[in-house]
């Protein structure tokens, strides 16, 4: 019950590598580059972290103190408006 109708095995994959023309070696090529790209693309992409604001509307001195601890404990940061909003990724948003 487990046999498959077109036994899978590396001589079959030879022969049939050889019977292809270079256009379609060619166009199986850019297939499999194309979805090898993609591949990576969506798995950096899904661990990129998603930011949040954590602190808004910051004076100049409230957030070179905010990103001095942030530094000292690991945290990654994004700043925005000038340095006046301290985005950090959304899981740690409470714990800073």
């Amino acid at each position: 019950m487990s046999q498959s109708l077109v036994p899978f095995n590396q001589e079959n994959i030879a022969n049939l590598w050889q019977q292809m023309s270079t256009s379609q070696k060619v166009g199986l090529g850019a297939l499999i580059t194309a979805a090898l790209t993609a591949l990576i693309f969506f798995l950096t992409w899904s661990q990129t972290p998603n930011y949040t604001a954590a602190f808004t509307d910051l004076a100049p001195e409230d957030g070179s103190a905010i990103v001095d601890y942030l530094k000292e404990n690991n945290v990654p940061f994004q700043l925005d408006n000038g340095g006046a909003t301290i985005r950090v990724p959304a899981a740690k948003v409470n714990e800073v």
